[in-house]
């Protein structure tokens, strides 16, 4: 089993197809597979829904805003991966690469558990994952925890 991080961020699901609410992209020399997902919210929730979808991406895009992965085991060294949270320029989001849709209501959580090693992402230059919003019925405040294997 190799290394595990956690990550934390907070966004507005705000629909857009090429600006995620996050990305993780690989290190590159390292293999790494997103195993848990938590989506709630951070404020008094209102009644609203949010389809959100996590897709692959094959350029990281220029970050502005990035949050250090936290490893759950002291032991273990620094996440090679990188996990951004805003860009100057977006990061290149794969055409038809849907690995998993979320559709939650902002009352509720939704905590998925990817079995086994997770929605594994290649060891590719640029390689990653992305949270995207693609409908919601208002914008609403929405906190993202992830568990990530590397």
């Amino acid at each position: 089993m190799g290394a595990l991080y956690n990550t934390v961020s907070s966004a507005t699901n705000t629909t857009s197809t090429t600006t995620p609410m996050w990305t993780a992209t690989t290190g590159g020399t390292k293999r790494m597979g997103l195993v848990g997902l938590t989506i709630g919210t951070d404020i008094a929730p209102a009644d609203q829904a949010s389809d959100f979808v996590l897709r692959r991406t094959s350029a990281r895009g220029t970050s502005s805003g990035t949050f250090t992965p936290i490893q759950l085991d002291l032991a273990d060294g620094a996440a090679l991966f990188t996990f951004d949270i805003s860009w100057s320029v977006a990061p290149t989001i794969t055409a038809a690469s849907d690995q998993q849709p979320i559709p939650v209501n902002q009352r509720a959580l939704a905590i998925l558990n990817f079995g086994g090693r997770g929605i594994l992402v290649p060891i590719t230059a640029g390689a990653g994952l992305a949270l995207m919003a693609v409908a919601t019925t208002a914008a609403a405040a929405y906190r993202f925890g992830t568990t990530w294997e590397e």
